[in-house]
């Protein structure tokens, strides 16, 4: 019954981001930006490490269109970031040269993943934003989360074999063999996917705690947000679920500090889920094997 539950809601959801996907036809740059985090975890690599991925490969070969879609001399302040992170990569490569009296054509792959990343970037940057678009995109984030999270509780219990089947398109790992104690997701690494995991809870509490939402719509978020941080915590990664607990404390106190309706009530809340994380996440970091 429970793995037909994971495969009924994990269709829905695709299903439901699929459709908002496609409701972005008339602009072709919006459909391709928030088709990327359907293909980021539910497409596997082909051929060996490293991997090559299908949004890499319509991000290169759109590199061009998508640089010249804003001014070239105009760099904002988060594209700035991406140069001097590119600069950090190729001093690293120095340094580790040095030290090691080698250099290994490997480690500049790390500037073709930043170059992904921060043509990804640049998309969005380009497009007009509206409160529908931002919505849309927050809606196809929540709604693969659900599809991921979805994935991460069938893989603790092998539901329909998908361990067998499934898993090792995007895991080729000996750390299948403890499967019941970690779940590896879709994105190659288990602290990877957690923080996957761990994004897109924040952003189910942050619509939660600041956007006026419906109580279906509400109903709906909380509960992508409960399964979200249930299959995070069975990923065991340790960083992914600090990053989640000091996220959650931020984004309360940012509503206490902005919205004094209800502050007592939050302040307790906040409280509780102090409390319950360091509960919980003292049982996570004792997990044995835990990354």
């Amino acid at each position: 019954m429970v793995d037909i539950t994971l495969l009924l809601v994990a269709a829905i959801a695709f299903g439901a981001a699929v459709l908002t996907v496609a409701r972005t036809y008339r602009d072709p740059w919006q459909m391709l930006l928030l088709s990327m985090p359907l293909l980021l975890l539910l497409t596997p690599g082909v051929g060996s490490a490293p991997t090559i991925r299908i949004e890499e490969v319509f991000l290169f070969l759109l590199a061009p269109l998508i640089i010249l879609r804003r001014p070239v001399f105009k760099i904002t302040k988060l594209e700035l970031f991406f140069l001097l992170y590119g600069l950090a990569v190729i001093i690293s490569i120095f340094i580790g040269s040095l030290l090691d009296g080698a250099v290994y054509g490997r480690d500049f792959l790390e500037l073709l993943r930043l170059a992904k990343y921060w043509l990804i970037v640049r998309l969005a940057l380009s497009l007009s934003w509206s409160e529908e678009h931002a919505g849309r995109a927050i809606q196809v984030l929540l709604w693969i989360g659900l599809v991921g999270a979805c994935i991460a509780l069938a893989q603790a219990n092998n539901a329909f074999g998908i361990n067998d089947i499934y898993t090792p398109l995007f895991v080729k790992d000996i750390r299948l063999d403890s499967i019941q104690r970690h779940v590896p997701g879709t994105i190659l690494n288990y602290n990877l996917f957690g923080t996957f995991l761990a994004m897109i809870s924040a952003l189910a509490l942050s619509a939660l705690l600041f956007a006026p939402l419906s109580f279906k719509r509400k109903a709906l978020t909380a509960a992508i947000l409960v399964v979200s941080v249930a299959a995070l915590v069975r990923t065991t990664s340790r960083g992914a679920f600090i990053a989640l607990i000091l996220a959650v404390i931020l984004l309360w106190l940012l509503r206490l500090s902005l919205m004094r309706s209800h502050r007592a009530l939050h302040a307790l809340t906040l409280t509780v889920i102090v409390v319950f994380g360091i509960i919980l996440g003292g049982a996570i970091l004792r997990e044995p094997e835990t990354l």
